[in-house]
């Protein structure tokens, strides 16, 4: 089942919001899916390919995969890792 969640995000992506857009404190989308646990948001954001700075550091310095290792999502932190972001 899909999660409302997940349907809202696919759409700002259909809009072609800015997937590599930060907020006022450098967070990108993939960093909240990684801070939230949210593997299938993270999954649909990698899978837009090159358009995914997945290595995109916050203001803290500290990119999605720091931010999954820190809330301790492994399956997030893995699709991050095999992504190629470490």
């Amino acid at each position: 089942m899909i999660s409302h969640l997940l349907v809202f995000a696919l759409r700002l992506l259909d809009s072609k919001a800015g997937v590599n857009n930060a907020d006022k404190h450098g967070w990108t989308p993939l960093m909240y899916a990684a801070k939230s646990g949210n593997y299938a948001i993270a999954e649909a954001l990698l899978s837009l390919g090159k358009q995914v700075d997945a290595m995109q550091c916050n203001h803290s310095g500290h990119s999605a995969i720091d931010v999954a290792m820190f809330y301790r999502y492994k399956d997030v932190y893995d699709l991050l890792t095999n992504y190629g972001t470490c």
